[in-house]
């Protein structure tokens, strides 16, 4: 989900990534480096957050993880027919504010 230049996971309610942020968060607590990536598809986007409206519990999971030193990053994509490229970085910060835009309003 975007809106202008700022993304937000999830589009819908998934008790599966917060399952999987908690198995990051464990395997970092027995000494692995833990990572949680995000890729983006969508052009023009310079910030990723969770969509705390969305569901709420993904955030106090991702904050834990990165509490105990779990990295969270977020990557841009470059696209074309044959390939998908890993782009540039994007600033993640879960605590950002995200709303949907009312496409009944355009």
């Amino acid at each position: 989900m975007a809106n202008g230049t700022l993304a937000a996971f999830p589009d819908a309610p998934t008790t599966r990534a917060v399952k999987h942020v908690h198995t990051l968060t464990m395997a970092q607590a027995e000494g692995y480096q833990a990572f949680l990536l995000f890729i983006v598809q969508l052009p023009d986007i310079r910030q990723m957050t969770i969509y705390r409206d969305r569901f709420p519990e993904l955030v106090t999971a991702i904050t834990t993880a990165k509490q105990n030193g779990v990295r969270v990053l977020a990557y841009d994509t470059m696209t074309g027919p044959d390939q998908i490229t890993l782009g540039n970085e994007i600033p993640f910060d879960e605590h950002l504010p995200f709303s949907e835009i009312n496409l009944n309003s355009l």
